[in-house]
């Protein structure tokens, strides 16, 4: 089974390649880009899902392709700090799973940290997404418009419940403990509401993108998150608070379990 314990959100969304058939262009084939998926709770979609969208599903020519994959390239260079201030913060996630407990101090130093490395390579990422304007034509720009609106409007929502119902299917979460922890999720009406909240906001952010992206001039404005470290930090303070209501339930080897989940997740045994 595929770990997906936690859910962190962290990762960007991407849509898989379609087929084009056979191909006689005598231009060396460029490189295959690795297309990022994000946990199903995430409802964030970062410039690196968007431009290998492009890649996947627009008619481009070997021009074209060439620079979007250099593109993909650059800023996942740009972003190797970024990925290893999620790895540690996975990794201190899975030392308090391990320990029964949450240790908040830490993992709130680790999500302050990763947000303000996010926000650091935010405005580049605008630029990068710009630069796909560029590249593109005005037609592949309203295909690409439009398929970015649909994507709007069926964003995921990184609640507890879709959480939890990862949680008891991976660690086998039995009756009894169920029923302590349910009614807590749901009394955790704050945690529903910032979830909602930022959903929200990265749809209409989303729409708002889609709809100048189709114009002659495009600027990244309406696509950054105003504020990525408060973003940041929050999603992490909801995992906080699931955590807190969740681990004391479990076994000791669902502990375990659960935090050896998290350490595969980022590719360590």
């Amino acid at each position: 089974m595929t770990p997906r314990t936690i859910l962190l959100a962290l990762a960007l969304a991407g849509c898989g390649a379609t087929g084009k058939g056979v191909n006689f262009d005598v231009t060396p084939t460029p490189p295959k880009v690795e297309v990022v998926r994000a946990e199903v709770s995430s409802p964030e979609v970062g410039v690196v899902s968007l431009i290998s969208d492009a890649i996947s599903e627009l008619d481009l020519t070997p021009d074209q392709n060439r620079a979007l994959t250099g593109l993909v390239s650059q800023i996942s260079e740009r972003h190797e700090r970024v990925q290893e201030m999620r790895k540690q913060l996975s990794l201190d996630m899975a030392k308090s799973v391990e320990s029964g407990g949450v240790d908040e101090a830490t993992l709130q130093a680790d999500a302050e940290a990763l947000g303000k490395a996010r926000a650091e390579f935010a405005p580049d990422d605008g630029k990068s997404l710009e630069e796909l304007h560029r590249i593109l034509t005005p037609d592949q720009r309203k295909k690409f418009a439009t398929a970015l609106a649909a994507r709007a409007d069926k964003l995921p929502t990184d609640d507890a419940q879709t959480r939890y119902g990862n949680w008891r299917s991976d660690l086998e979460i039995d009756i009894n403990q169920d029923q302590r922890i349910s009614p807590k999720l749901d009394a955790d009406t704050a945690s529903t509401a910032s979830a909602k909240a930022e959903r929200d906001a990265w749809r209409d952010r989303l729409r708002a993108t889609a709809a100048a992206f189709a114009q002659d001039q495009f600027s990244a404005a309406p696509y950054l998150d105003p504020d990525v470290v408060k973003t940041t930090e929050e999603r992490v303070r909801r995992v906080i608070a699931f955590m807190k209501i969740v681990v004391p339930e479990l076994t000791p080897k669902q502990q375990q379990l659960a935090a050896d989940n998290l350490r595969a997740e980022v590719g360590v045994k």
